[in-house]
């Protein structure tokens, strides 16, 4: 049976390329296609001619995925049938994060959005799939009546074959949208991404079967191993069981690594139950026994240095890293503010000039899990050069350079932000349950990024954390963002038992959103509600259209600022001008600040961005200067003032700074 044109003269499969919005899609061997770089929907879909004359056939594709799909967008899609070649009507078996779920589920898109937001049992199955594992999907199309299409989505998983014997999407739609086979365009797949996240999906051992032949293949006891990629991951699975009880360390050890300076140095790792382990390091050694299958011990402070040997040895294992470094270790995270690469927005000079082998960044491929991660999976640690600093976050990246070069030591950044993230994905499960917090059906997923990419870096001695996030929450209109936030700070602190370690985050830059000045005024809270943290205010680099603005370099900068103070101990000062206090006098409002440095200044002829308002709460554009370390704020027709703001708009006119050149931070005296 063929149901469509599998393959050209030269033996490959003859593809029609649909709807590609840039991603780039390479054939990968005989039947195989991947898609990468997608910041839109991309689909192929296999021609097919006159030959296919079946309406009943099962679809067959294995599948792999390197990184998460944008949030709300599919990440893999699975297209059995669609009624035409523009793809304006399909039925589609979608892997996406929906509502905070990640799940499995079917689209009808002939059918309106509410036939599709139905509950309908089996049609919204909740699946948590593996990067870098290879799945199965078989998709089953049967017309059981006239007016009856009936679906059948199964999965086989090579950790657990008992996936493939049910389907996971079992439904017959019976409505009048349902979707009729197409003669030009037969069975197709996809993937999406967006700015943020551009996920890379190999689709492979694509096949056509009857039922007939779906039938005898589905009555076999284990799962049907598809092609050379899917065999590979269940002999890989089999070899991880036999490496279990294995001398191993976290992939966070690694060739390459940089170390905390002048902190004590966790190692830890797992082996087998009882056995001696011994870690040498910069002339000392310390040793420690295996107890439930894991150990961990503590090296003694080392200045900043190197390269070194780290040798980890147990009575019949050993295993050495080399080209160690000693310096300063900031986690990067957040969401895609602090994800954005220097090939994105960076300076191309940055970029060409760079030669920075004492840089280093730890990245990995991204995951999320429903409980916490020994390890983080596919990590690596590289130097900032030509040929690999384009990947480094940029804000990252800038703001250590300026440490290196400031300190002159070695840095290592661990990158761990995810763009489109909520503040709950990376909650512990055990924070997310003091606070009594219920995710709500359209919020994300709580903890589950923590449990992948905090969790394991737990207890990795560090300076401390550097954070950009913030722009879901505002689309969620939290209202108490500050206790979340500050929530997450102390817990990430008690968590990596190494004190108040400094907290440098960046407040949401200017952009024309309604919802941002309320969530920058909790953000700016968080200052009052936790020690050692930092806020570097961006509001003066901006895009009015751009939720990401391009200027990393100056947030980098003013990172640097913080750290340089509350990590490093240099009398410098570190962030604009913070809201203090108001003072009445008569019909004026006089307001001070935290922070004026060596004084306010105004960048301008004049100051910009003050409203006042009298007891009835409207606010109206305030005549407003500066007086010595106020600012005094004024309008005739208000003759009792009662609260005065600041930039509280999403891309206000706002120029107030102190002498150092950092921005005054939005404020609003009214807050309750």
């Amino acid at each position: 049976m063929n149901l469509c044109s599998m393959d050209d003269r030269d033996g490959k499969p003859v593809w029609s390329l649909i709807k590609p919005y840039g991603s780039k899609m390479d054939i990968v061997g005989e039947r195989g296609l991947l898609f990468s770089g997608q910041t839109g929907p991309a689909y192929a879909g296999l021609l097919c001619g006159e030959s296919m004359k079946e309406d009943d056939f099962v679809f067959e594709t294995s599948f792999q995925i390197d990184r998460l799909g944008a949030v709300l967008k599919p990440m893999v899609m699975i297209i059995p049938r669609t009624m035409n070649f523009e793809q304006m009507h399909h039925y589609a078996i979608q892997y996406v994060l929906d509502k905070g779920r990640l799940k499995w589920r079917l689209i009808n898109s002939a059918a309106p959005a509410a036939f599709n937001n139905a509950a309908g049992a089996g049609r919204e199955i909740p699946y948590l799939l593996r990067w870098g594992q290879t799945y199965t999907a078989s998709i089953l199309i049967r017309n059981t009546a006239e007016t009856h299409v009936h679906i059948q989505f199964y999965l086989d998983d090579p950790e657990n074959p008992e996936t493939g014997k049910k389907p996971l999407i079992d439904f017959i739609d019976r409505s009048p949208y349902r979707i009729l086979r197409n003669r030009d365009v037969g069975p197709q797949v996809g993937a999406s991404g967006s700015p943020d996240v551009q996920p890379s999906v190999l689709f492979s051992g694509m096949r056509l079967l009857t039922l007939e032949q779906w039938d005898r293949l589905k009555s076999k006891p284990s799962i049907r191993p598809q092609d050379a990629i899917a065999t590979n991951s269940v002999r890989a699975v089999a070899r991880d069981n036999e490496n279990a009880e294995k001398l191993a360390l976290p992939t966070l050890f690694s060739d390459h690594m940089v170390l905390q300076r002048r902190k004590s140095i966790p190692v830890w790792g797992k082996g087998k139950e009882g056995e001696r382990v011994f870690v040498s390091f910069a002339g000392q050694t310390a040793e420690t026994t295996v107890h439930n299958g894991k150990w961990l011990l503590k090296l003694d402070p080392v200045e900043a240095g190197g390269p070194y040997e780290m040798t980890v040895h147990s009575k019949e294992e050993q295993i050495t890293l080399r080209d160690v470094l000693v310096g300063e270790v900031w986690v990067l995270s957040g969401q895609s503010n602090m994800e954005f690469s220097m090939k994105r927005v960076g300076d191309p000079a940055d970029v060409v000039q760079a030669n920075y082998p004492r840089i280093r960044l730890f990245t990995s491929r991204l995951n999320m899990f429903e409980a916490p991660q020994w390890d983080i999976a596919g990590g690596a640690w590289t130097a900032a050069t030509p040929e690999m600093v384009s990947e480094f976050p940029a804000a990252g990246f800038y703001f250590g350079l300026e440490l290196h070069q400031k300190h002159h030591v070695p840095i290592g950044l661990i990158a761990t932000a995810v763009g489109g993230t909520d503040i709950l994905m990376w909650m512990s499960g055990e924070l997310v349950k003091e606070l009594s917090l219920i995710s709500p059906v359209h919020r994300q997923r709580p903890n589950y990024l923590y449990n992948a990419r905090i969790a394991p870096l737990q207890p990795f001695a560090i300076a401390g954390v550097a954070w950009w996030q913030g722009e879901h929450n505002a689309s969620n209109k939290d209202k108490h963002y500050s206790l979340l936030f500050s929530s997450m700070i102390n817990d990430w602190r008690k968590r990596w038992g190494q004190g108040d370690f400094p907290f440098l985050y960046v407040q949401l830059s200017s952009y024309n959103d309604v919802d941002f000045p309320a969530l920058r005024d909790e953000q700016l809270m968080t200052l009052t509600l936790t020690k050692n943290t930092g806020m570097a205010v961006t509001m003066d680099n901006g895009e009015i259209t751009d939720i990401h603005p391009r200027n990393k370099k100056e947030a980098g900068y003013r990172l640097s600022l913080m750290a340089d103070a509350l990590a490093y101990g240099k009398p410098v000062e570190y962030m604009g001008p913070i809201y203090k206090d108001m003072v009445i006098k008569g019909n004026r409002a006089f307001i001070r600040f935290e922070h004026i440095g060596s004084g306010l200044m105004v960048k301008g002829e004049k100051l910009k961005g003050f409203t006042i308002s009298g007891s009835d709460h409207a606010f109206v554009d305030a005549d407003v200067w500066i007086e010595g370390d106020e600012v005094v704020v004024f309008h005739e027709t208000i003759t009792d003032p009662v609260a005065v703001r600041y930039a509280y708009e999403g891309y206000p006119e706002a120029n107030l700074f102190n002498r150092e050149g950092l921005p005054a931070s939005p404020f609003r005296t009214d807050r309750s």
